[in-house]
């Protein structure tokens, strides 16, 4: 579905593109699977009962299921939901591909993730960045078929793009126009604006702010100070089409986490999860080149107790090496 925006298509200001692509894992193993395509999917991280929902469908989301269920919850739900296991390689060799497809039209400006990316459109009509966004979706449907699909957002600043790209999935394109704006955002709910988690959503309630309205009658300086910190300010800004700089980010760590089941929940099976870290923190390191000089490994008891472990090393990104450090210190 597409939302094109009645007032001046061919208004030249600096656009921004933000593409989501729709229930990602979930869509990849429907396209490489042909007896999945109509078939309600789900995918989760470990071949147990009690693992958790990671992606789902918009068929098995349509019934009901959602990201974060167990996996008993979803199939108590949709007794027919197929189960697939993830496999972080294969969509990571799509991201790649997704990246390719892209930059036949445009030059991606940042991959937030394997399946979020945006574009610096720079100064162009917005008749041209529509027909862009349009190209782009037909090259993803030659490349991947009907089932991978990417929901776009065209807007002033990066963060009203990427709340554009949420709002009309799967497959939408919506534009955010300056004309039109900030009405076409009015009746979105506080915690669909990115950047406002339970905790911050908790702090505007308790400064009297409940709605969207509500947030974008606020002073920038207001904002900050309801945040604590200028990312308020700067949250503030960029709702209202204000192009903010901010410090680029660096990246200090990878984590990644499991919940075990009953049946994993002894020290031989609690070790092997720990190796299987390993490897998919060694894949991250590698994709994305970095080295590791540092690990920690904790867990969490049902109790609620804590405990961890940490050890320092040489730069490593293999599998083996961060394997072997796991098994000799932990």
């Amino acid at each position: 579905m597409t939302n094109h925006p009645t007032p001046d298509p061919h208004l030249r200001i600096p656009w921004m593109m933000f593409l989501d692509f729709d229930s990602f894992f979930a869509h990849v193993e429907k396209s490489l699977d042909p007896d999945l395509h109509d078939r309600p999917v789900a995918v989760c991280p470990m071949k147990t009962a009690h693992s958790g929902v990671i992606a789902c469908c918009y068929v098995a989301k349509a019934g009901g299921v959602k990201r974060g269920m167990r996996r008993d919850e979803a199939l108590a739900l949709m007794p027919n939901l197929v189960f697939c296991h993830a496999r972080h390689d294969i969509y990571i060799q799509f991201h790649h591909r997704i990246l390719k497809a892209i930059e036949r039209h445009v030059p991606v400006e940042k991959a937030w993730s394997v399946d979020e990316m945006s574009i610096d459109l720079k100064v162009m009509k917005l008749s041209k960045a529509v027909q862009l966004a349009e190209a782009i979706k037909g090259e993803f449907l030659r490349e991947f078929g009907p089932i991978v699909t990417a929901s776009i957002g065209i807007a002033q600043t990066g963060l009203l793009a990427k709340i554009g790209a949420e709002m009309e999935k799967p497959d939408g394109l919506v534009v955010l126009h300056p004309d039109t704006m900030p009405a076409q955002i009015h009746r979105l709910p506080l915690g669909d604006i990115p950047g406002i988690a339970k905790g911050i959503e908790a702090r505007l309630h308790r400064a009297g702010v409940y709605t969207t309205r509500d947030l974008l009658a606020l002073q920038p300086k207001h904002a900050r100070r309801i945040w604590g910190s200028v990312e308020g300010e700067r949250l503030s800004r960029a709702l209202h089409g204000e192009h903010t700089q901010r410090p680029e980010t660096v990246r200090g760590m990878f984590g990644h986490s499991r919940v075990l089941a009953r049946s994993w929940r002894g020290a031989d099976k609690a070790a092997e999860c720990v190796r299987i870290l390993c490897t998919h923190a060694a894949r991250r390191l590698r994709a994305d080149e970095y080295y590791a000089t540092k690990m920690s490994v904790g867990a969490r008891t049902l109790q609620g107790q804590r405990i961890g472990w940490q050890c320092d090393f040489p730069p490593a990104r293999d599998d083996f090496a961060l394997q072997k450090l796991a098994a000799d210190t932990f």
